[in-house]
C-alpha cells in the first residue's frame, strides 16, 4: 500500500512539471541495459527502483530520498543544476534527465559521449509511457509495463 502511494505521488509530481513544450528523446544509442545509470529526478529514481532497475542506479540527485534505498546512492547534486562532473566521474552507461531544466546537462553529457535519456512528458499519456521506456532501456520493460498498468488502475483508468 505504502510503495502505491509512492508511485502515485511520482505520478502527480511528474504532472505538475508538465507544461507544453518541445520535447526530444536522446536515449536511442543504447544497444545492451545499462549497468550504471545516474537519475536527475527524483520522480525517474522512483520509477527506476519500482521497475527493478535500483541495483543499476549509482547516482541520485540530492534530492532522491523515495525509496529508502536511493538514499544510500552517490549525490550528483539538485535536479536543477546537477555537477556535470560528479555525474562523469559516476562513468555512468545512462544518465536520465526530466524536463526542460534538465535539457542542457543532457545536451553536456551527450557532448561527453554518455548515452542520455532526457524525458519530459506533456500529459498523462505520456507519463504512463515514461514507465515502459524507462523499463525497456533499463532492461525491465515488462516491469515497466506492469507499473503502468498498476498506476492506470489506481487512477481509475482501466478496470481491475
Amino acid at each position: 500500500m505504502v510503495r502505491g502511494a509512492h508511485l502515485l505521488r511520482a505520478v502527480l509530481f511528474l504532472l505538475l512539471l508538465v507544461s507544453p513544450a518541445l520535447g526530444l528523446e536522446l536515449g536511442d544509442d543504447l544497444d545492451h541495459p545499462p549497468k550504471r545509470i545516474v537519475s536527475l529526478a527524483p520522480s525517474v529514481t522512483e520509477v527506476l527502483f519500482a521497475v527493478g532497475a535500483g541495483d543499476q542506479v549509482v547516482g541520485v540527485t540530492d534530492f532522491c530520498n523515495r525509496p529508502p534505498e536511493a538514499r544510500e546512492k552517490a549525490k550528483v547534486g539538485g535536479f536543477a543544476k546537477p555537477d556535470l562532473e560528479k555525474v562523469l566521474r559516476l562513468r555512468p552507461d545512462l544518465v536520465i534527465a526530466f524536463g526542460p531544466l534538465q535539457l542542457k546537462i543532457a545536451e553536456a553529457l551527450r557532448r561527453k559521449g554518455v548515452a542520455v535519456l532526457w524525458l519530459y512528458p506533456r500529459s498523462l499519456d505520456e507519463v504512463l509511457d515514461s514507465f515502459v521506456r524507462i523499463g525497456q532501456v533499463t532492461g525491465h520493460r515488462q516491469e515497466g509495463v506492469w507499473l503502468k498498468e498498476v498506476v492506470c488502475r489506481r487512477l481509475g483508468l482501466i478496470e481491475r
